[in-house]
């Protein structure tokens, strides 16, 4: 009996190919957040200014669709008022959905903070940029400020306590990232 692979050869290859960056760089992105709701002291619409910073591992397609890298670094937004909520990067999935959007999103663990005066909150704290079904060519991770503001149909922001009132969405602005090499 033959076994024959979920996907095509063909395709298997093509994404194994793109999903794999010619070097790890350390990254680093800022960008800034308005609240969506209040959140602790916070009233809505709130900006935080956001960091984030990551070095990706290889990546592993998950399907047709989507490539997810593993990477080490940190995701923090700031208030106004000195408090903060903070997370470390565990993935960043890379989504290229022709018929629907395409997107990049940053996700986290260990959530920890003050954040307006709320310190319980619960995993994942979320980062995802959006583009236009097809906007993306590959499953390579954008390395310049320019290939980031592909991805500008949408830019969303996730903070989750532990009671859904708690949770904190939000619109990211001004996203500006770069990879060292």
């Amino acid at each position: 009996m033959r076994l024959r692979p979920a996907l095509p050869l063909p395709l298997l290859l093509a994404l194994l190919a793109a999903a794999t960056p010619a070097a790890a760089a350390p990254c680093t992105a800022s960008f800034t957040v308005r609240t969506g709701a209040p959140h602790g002291t916070l009233p809505p619409d709130t900006p935080l200014t956001g960091t984030l910073s990551y070095t990706p591992g290889e990546g592993t397609p998950m399907g047709a669709e989507t490539v997810s890298y593993p990477a080490t670094g940190t995701l923090t937004v700031t208030a106004p008022d000195g408090t903060e909520a903070h997370g470390t990067l565990r993935a960043i999935h890379v989504t290229r959905t022709p018929h629907f959007v395409d997107y990049i999103s940053f996700d986290t663990k260990s959530v920890a903070g003050t954040l307006g005066g709320v310190t319980a909150y619960k995993d994942p704290m979320l980062l995802t940029l959006y583009a236009k079904g097809g906007a993306l060519t590959t499953f390579t991770l954008p390395a310049t400020t320019a290939q980031w503001n592909t991805l500008n149909t949408r830019r969303t922001f996730q903070l989750h306590g532990p009671q859904t009132f708690l949770s904190l969405p939000g619109r990211v602005t001004g996203f500006e990232g770069n990879c060292a090499g």
